[in-house]
């Protein structure tokens, strides 16, 4: 977090768990605030506090101390914590649509946080970013290719820039829910399959036989799909999860299965070794690879690329079967906006 706040030159707000600190906060603060000089810190948030008394104690040390600003604290409260599982924290749309939950929080927010100086010393830094390609012509109206993205609980990760890129490129955008849904979008001609947690919802998607032959039909057809680390183990003929296999699109002659050890976390490097939907041999994106799913060839199975980590190991991934790209790696369009117009050509 802190190399990227440089890069960008953002501010950093510290959100530190005070619920068993008093006076040492201060130690903890101003830790992260000399380890690396450079980042620009807008101030400290104090969460889970037992009450103002508990404050009391936190922000005259923070105060005399340090030199980064208290904007207030949050009170401990059960019901707003986000629980943690594999792949990261409880998702949005697992939480539920109650919005107490949210009304609650904002008005805690109000009432204990200094929010007209948060706001003032969070606002972007000199450096300009912006989305390369967002400039990238558009296609006429009449061109747009429809691109069938899926978008529900099972299928929920997804960079926003790569559907920015897609629409850069001229696609339209239609979400559907391959829980829900009992057939593809109409008009589509490429199916995005992003990442989530099919392995959560393994036996809903495998009752949803409609859906798995309308994808089927689609891909028979020559219609292009983008699949990745989520999306990929809903391509493969089953999915294995605690003892059970569910059947899947089998669109590729293997099958993923859920192991309780983490199976890959980190950045990555994909250099393609043969053309795919992605574009011809030699293209490069950078992405990242988290799962704890492994993946077991029931037959021959055909990669079009090679991926590099950070620690410069070298791995085989991107199946391919006819113009199906299947991948661990959720990669960043935003890295090689050719992919987007590739894919959306």
């Amino acid at each position: 977090t802190a190399n990227v706040a440089k890069l960008l030159d953002a501010p950093v707000l510290l959100v530190v768990d005070a619920s068993a600190m008093a006076a040492s906060v201060a130690a903890l603060v101003k830790g992260f605030r000399e380890f690396d000089p450079q980042p620009r810190f807008a101030g400290v948030l104090c969460n889970r506090v037992a009450g103002p008394r508990h404050y009391e104690y936190l922000e005259p040390a923070l105060r005399r101390h340090t030199d980064v600003t208290p904007l207030g604290w949050l009170p401990r409260r059960e019901e707003w914590k986000v629980a943690e599982r594999h792949l990261g924290l409880t998702t949005t749309g697992d939480l539920g649509g109650d919005p107490k939950r949210w009304d609650d929080l904002g008005k805690a927010l109000a009432g204990a946080i200094d929010l007209e100086r948060l706001l003032e010393a969070t606002q972007g830094g000199e450096n300009q970013w912006s989305s390369q390609g967002a400039d990238a012509p558009r296609s006429p109206a009449q061109a747009r290719k429809r691109v069938a993205v899926a978008r529900d609980a099972a299928f929920c990760f997804y960079y926003p820039e790569n559907l920015e890129l897609l629409e850069a490129a001229g696609a339209e955008i239609v979400p559907f829910s391959p829980l829900a849904d009992d057939a593809l979008p109409e008009r589509i001609q490429m199916l995005y399959l992003g990442g989530g947690y099919p392995e959560l919802h393994a036996s809903t998607l495998a009752a949803n036989r409609s859906l798995r032959e309308s994808i089927q039909g689609f891909h028979a057809r020559g219609g292009v799909i983008y699949a990745e680390c989520g999306g990929l183990m809903a391509c493969c003929r089953e999915l294995h999860v605690d003892g059970v296999s569910y059947p899947m699109l089998d669109l590729l002659p293997a099958r993923t299965i859920m192991q309780t050890r983490r199976a890959a976390l980190g950045y990555v490097t994909l250099r393609t070794t043969h053309p795919s939907p992605l574009g011809p041999a030699g293209t490069e994106a950078r992405g990242h690879e988290f799962h704890y799913s492994r993946l077991e060839p029931l037959g021959d199975v055909n990669y079009s690329g090679i991926l590099e980590t950070s620690r410069g190991d070298h791995r085989p991934d991107g199946l391919v079967s006819g113009n199906l790209y299947a991948g661990y790696a959720h990669l960043h369009f935003g890295s090689n906006p050719g992919i987007a117009a590739a894919l959306s050509r």
